[in-house]
């Protein structure tokens, strides 16, 4: 053959050579060593020359996940990285590759504890192994779930424990019991610390990943509040439990009593040296440092009477004179002794012979007084007979007030508030007669004469002069600021005023029963610190009050904003609903809290899990509490789109809501097809899977998880026989020739040419497509 070509023209060779060309790929013989150069085949062979094509069939693993976690690809090797926790004995993976098959198959659970080999085979039948790696996170967990010293657990908050200790604890050396969910914690569990000041305890989890706690140890307040003194009038009363007994001296009014207490708290109610009304039982309200209160019940009693005394012995309505034990009665001039009834006053439960009972005087008599307590005091009575010229007042008295008798003035000072226009006296007189008279009412504005006559005739002047004492009234009856009155105890007045107060400058409005108070009713004064109030009464004398203005705590404890991710919940009452989107975790939420109080629990920024609704507590500056109960929903899925709508292996094209599928030519019909769809929604109607005609357009109904719904008019068409209608490689001689009903495509390229890699172009009827592809 080279030795014919040798001895033609050139222009015959290239015939020539045409025609031999043609001649080999028609009959497939290869003289000049050449490859089949049909691309129409799916089976390529290559020559040992090196000329000719390879076809290699794709067969790689684009994706491997397990758990919606994607494997690193790195050449043949794919390592997937899973949580801590997960159970590598059943994995199911999700693969997708460009071969025809891959095994083990996509969807099929694997036990992956050691490295799993998958082969993907192409549609030329080579394959490719990938050798799968599945390991598993480091655990992450490291926090502190109890914290506790001296068996006392502490309370975690976030990232802040706090450990409250009993009283009269030492900080310097204090050893917790901590138990976590990390790997290691520093300082360690069972080790001496110095909680003077917080104490940062930092645990290591099983990653290496580290987390802060901040511990702060406080000491409770001392909780003693016991009275182990108390005192009136020097008599120490007996303390049985929180019952108090105190004797008095007989006499004593209850009415004002001061008791001096001792006790071991850090405050005691009514206070130490506050005077009280003992007529009944008082509570004393013992308040440790802790707060905490304990009561004490004090009664007080009077002695029974020891006295035993006559005070007056009179007969004939003159008065004995008392000296010691002996009684002497001078009466008046002529009297019988032989049977003389004397009044007597004294001071015992009785008297023998009694009072009123008349004796024979002619001797002294015995009186023997008998004392409430049972003792006994005997008085010896002697009466005289006075010479008849007896002219003395003896007693003068007015409203049951004795007059002070000096030689021949008598004084008497009466109750303030008593009008001397007309006062009755009572008058004795050792005379036969008084004028004015014993019991008639004179005008003492001005001293009055009485003059006395004895039973000789004789007469004796005396002169009354009658006063009026001074008011004197001085107490506070009512203290108030702002309309808010204090509240007044003994002579310490407190007043609470609402929050935010200023109490620099406050004006007091003060009712009392004084002539004057200093600093005066009305007067603005500063109430930083306690003032002193002075009261003056009408007869000089003075009572100081001290004032102490108090301001509440604020008492406001909203929540007035409540957000997750930016969305706001709706408050209502105590009620906090919040509505996040489709998709969201409730598991794991860090809520934004605005709110009014001084703290909220849990706090703003702080983890929840809001499966369940969560309480959240705000606590007011004066320690009132409001509980809000917070309820996360999340909403329906709105998604409700068709994502993928194939027939017969032919994908449709989604334009909007209008879906066009071209199926492959040669379908015999249209009337029942049943196509595969992939939807977000919850359904489609008419359902993937199932036949339906598709002779004219079909709609179908996406309905998304919340009920709203989206239609889509499918459209299907028969597509048109696929034909290639060009085919072209660089550097080609002459022309190609398609012939479709062959199914061949010839073409002639230079002498020499390496067929090993050339890269045609392709164009195909409408709707057709080619693998190999153009350009490749």
């Amino acid at each position: 053959m080279v030795r014919l070509l040798k001895k033609l023209s050139a222009k015959q060779n290239i015939h020539c050579f045409v025609i031999i060309l043609l001649s080999i790929i028609i009959s497939g013989c290869n003289p000049l060593g050449m490859v089949d150069s049909s691309f129409g085949s799916n089976s390529p062979t290559t020559n040992n020359s090196g000329g000719g094509y390879s076809n290699s069939s794709p067969k790689d693993i684009t994706t491997f996940s397990i758990l919606g976690i994607n494997g690193a690809i790195v050449g043949s090797n794919i390592t997937v990285t899973l949580p801590y926790g997960t159970n590598v004995n059943s994995l199911t993976p999700t693969i997708i590759q460009t071969g025809s098959s891959v095994n083990p198959v996509s969807g099929v659970a694997q036990n992956f504890a050691s490295p799993v080999t998958y082969t993907v085979t192409a549609s030329d039948g080579t394959t490719k192994n990938y050798t799968i790696t599945v390991t598993v996170s480091a655990n992450n967990a490291k926090e502190v779930t109890t914290f506790s010293i001296l068996g006392m657990n502490g309370a975690i908050i976030g990232q802040n424990i706090t450990v409250t200790l009993p009283y009269g604890t030492s900080l310097a050396s204090l050893t917790p019991t901590i138990v976590t969910t990390g790997a290691s914690i520093n300082p360690a569990s069972g080790v001496a610390q110095n909680f003077a000041d917080p104490v940062t305890y930092t645990v290591t989890a099983a990653n290496g990943s580290t987390k802060d706690y901040t511990v702060t140890a406080t000491v409770s307040a001392n909780n003693a509040k016991d009275i182990t003194t108390f005192s009136i009038l020097g008599i120490n009363g007996a303390i049985v439990g929180q019952n108090i007994t105190v004797t008095v001296p007989y006499g004593t009014s209850l009415a004002s009593l001061t008791p001096t207490i001792v006790q071991t708290g850090a405050s005691v109610i009514p206070a130490s040296g506050v005077a009280r009304n003992f007529t009944n039982y008082v509570t004393y309200t013992v308040t440790a440092a802790d707060g905490t209160t304990k009561d004490y019940a004090v009664t007080v009693t009077v002695s029974a009477n020891s006295a035993k005394d006559i005070t007056t012995f009179s007969i004939l309505g003159i008065n004995g004179e008392i000296s010691g034990s002996n009684i002497t009665v001078t009466l008046p001039y002529g009297t019988s002794r032989a049977s003389l009834t004397p009044t007597i006053v004294q001071t015992g439960s009785s008297i023998n012979p009694a009072s009123g009972v008349a004796q024979n005087f002619t001797s002294p008599v015995t009186y023997t007084v008998i004392a409430a307590d049972g003792t006994t005091k005997e008085y010896t009575v002697t009466v005289t007979v006075s010479a008849n010229s007896a002219k003395d007042i003896t007693t003068f008295s007015i409203g049951g007030i004795n007059g002070a008798i000096e030689g021949t003035d008598i004084s008497l000072t009466l109750p303030y508030g008593t009008s001397l226009a007309s006062l009755t006296p009572s008058i004795v007189t050792t005379g036969s007669s008084v004028s004015p008279a014993n019991g008639v009412a004179q005008n003492f504005a001005d001293p009055v004469t009485y003059t006395v006559t004895a039973a000789n005739g004789s007469t004796k002047d005396y002169t009354v002069t009658a006063t009026v004492s001074a008011n004197n009234a001085k107490d506070i009856t009512t203290f108030s600021i702002l309309g808010i009155n204090g509240a007044i105890v003994g002579q310490n007045i407190t007043i609470t005023l609402p929050y935010g107060t200023n109490v620099s400058s406050l004006t007091p409005t003060i009712v009392d029963t004084g002539t004057s108070i200093n600093p005066s009713s009305g007067v603005a004064q500063n109430f930083t610190k306690p003032i002193t109030y002075t009261v003056t009464a009408a007869d000089d004398t003075t009572k100081e009050y001290t004032v102490t203005a108090v301001v509440s705590a604020n008492s406001a404890k909203e929540i007035t904003n409540f957000s997750i991710y930016g969305v706001n919940g709706a408050i209502i009452g105590q009620n906090i609903t919040i509505n996040l989107p489709y998709g969201t975790s409730l598991t794991s939420l860090t809520p934004t809290i605005v709110q009014t109080g001084a703290s909220v629990s849990p706090a703003s920024g702080v983890a929840h899990n809001f499966t369940n609704p969560v309480t959240y507590t705000v606590t007011a500056a004066d320690g009132t509490t409001n509980s809000y109960f917070v309820t996360a929903t999340v909403s329906a899925n709105s998604s409700k789109e068709i994502t993928g709508f194939s027939i017969l292996g032919a994908n449709g094209l989604i334009v909007g809501q209008n879906i066009s599928v071209a199926v492959p030519y040669g379908t015999p019909s249209l009337t029942s097809l049943t196509p595969t769809i992939v939807h977000t929604g919850a359904s489609v109607s008419p359902a993937s899977g199932v036949a339906q005609n598709f002779t004219n357009p079909m709609t179908y109904t996406v309905t998304a998880s919340d009920g709203t719904t989206n239609s889509y008019l499918v459209t299907v068409s028969v597509a048109p026989n696929p034909l290639i209608t060009g085919f072209t490689i660089p550097n080609e001689l002459l022309w190609t020739t398609i012939d479709n009903t062959t199914n061949t495509i010839t073409l002639t390229m230079p002498y020499l040419t390496n067929l090993t890699s050339l890269t045609p172009t392709i164009t195909t009827s409408t709707g057709g497509s080619v693998s190999p592809a153009s350009g490749v």
